[in-house]
C-alpha cells in the first residue's frame, strides 16, 4: 500500500501531465476511476488552495514594496524665528513711538513751567471812581475759582476782565476754558481800536497751545513774538524753546 507522500506524488504527476488518469488507478490499484477521481479533485483544491495563498502573499509583499511611505505629519511650531522677529519689530516699534510721545510731551510740560511767570497786578481799581474791580481783586489774592466766576457777574467785559479771567482758567489747570476769552481780547481790541493787554495775551496764549499740545498754534505765536523786537516777551522767549517745538512736533 503506497503511503501518503507517494499518493500525493502520483497525484501531483497526474495533474502536470506526467502520467494519465488510467496509469493513475493502476497505481493505486483502486477498484474503479472513481476512486481515483475523489482523490484527484481532492487534491486540485488543496494545491488550488496552496497556490492562492502563495499568491496573496506575493501581492502582500509587492504592494509593502512599492506601497508609498506613509506621510510624515509636519509639526509646525507655534513660534518660529521669523515670526519671533517680526512680533519683536512691532514691539519695538510701538514702544519707540509710546517712549517719544512721553519724552516730547513731557518736553512741552517743562516748556511750559519754564516759560509760565505768574502774571503780577499792580493795581486793582477798575474806573476812575475808584471802584475796586472784584474779579482782578480776587485773581491778585490767589483766588483764582472766585476770579472765574465773577466773569459771569460783568455785564460789559473789557480786554482786562478777559484777561485775568482767562489766566484764572489757566492757574486752575483749566486751558480749554481760557482760549476763547484769549481770542475773544483780540476782537474787543479790534472792536475799540486799543492793544490792551495783546501782548501778554500772544505769550499765554502760545503757551496755553503748548499745554494742550497744539504745537502748530504755539509756534506761530512764539515766532510772532520772536520777530516783534518791540514786543514785551521778545526777550522772554529763547530761540531754543522754538526749536525743541518744532523738533517734537514732527
Amino acid at each position: 500500500m503506497l503511503s501518503n507522500t507517494q499518493t500525493d506524488k502520483l497525484l501531483d504527476d497526474c495533474m502536470n501531465g506526467i502520467i494519465t488518469s488510467a496509469q493513475l488507478t493502476a497505481q493505486l490499484s483502486a477498484d474503479s476511476n472513481e476512486v481515483a477521481d475523489k482523490l484527484m479533485n481532492e487534491h486540485l483544491v488543496a494545491v488550488t488552495a496552496v497556490q492562492q495563498y502563495s499568491l496573496l502573499k506575493q501581492v502582500e509583499q509587492i504592494h509593502q514594496l512599492y506601497a508609498p511611505a506613509k506621510a510624515k505629519t509636519v509639526v509646525h511650531p507655534m513660534f518660529t524665528l521669523k515670526r519671533v522677529m517680526r512680533i519683536a519689530a512691532v514691539f519695538l516699534l510701538a514702544l519707540s513711538t509710546w517712549l517719544f510721545y512721553e519724552y516730547s510731551t513731557n518736553t512741552y510740560n517743562r516748556l511750559y513751567n519754564d516759560l509760565f511767570t505768574a502774571y503780577s497786578v499792580n493795581e486793582v481799581r477798575g474806573n476812575e471812581s475808584g471802584q475796586i474791580n472784584a474779579l482782578v481783586d480776587a485773581y491778585r489774592s490767589g483766588q483764582y475759582s472766585k476770579s472765574a466766576a465773577l466773569f459771569a457777574t460783568v455785564e460789559n467785559p473789557t480786554s482786562r476782565d478777559l484777561f485775568f479771567t482767562a489766566m484764572s482758567y489757566l492757574r486752575l489747570s483749566k486751558p480749554a476754558d481760557a482760549v476763547p476769552l484769549f481770542n475773544k481780547i483780540y476782537a474787543y481790541n479790534k472792536l475799540q481800536g486799543e492793544g490792551l493787554y495783546e501782548d501778554e495775551t500772544d505769550y499765554y496764549l502760545a503757551l496755553t497751545w503748548l499745554k494742550l499740545n497744539d504745537k502748530q498754534k504755539a509756534i506761530e505765536l512764539f515766532e510772532k513774538i520772536k520777530a516783534d523786537k518791540e514786543h514785551t516777551y521778545n526777550k522772554t522767549i529763547p530761540s531754543s524753546a522754538i526749536f525743541k517745538i518744532k523738533w517734537f512736533a514732527h
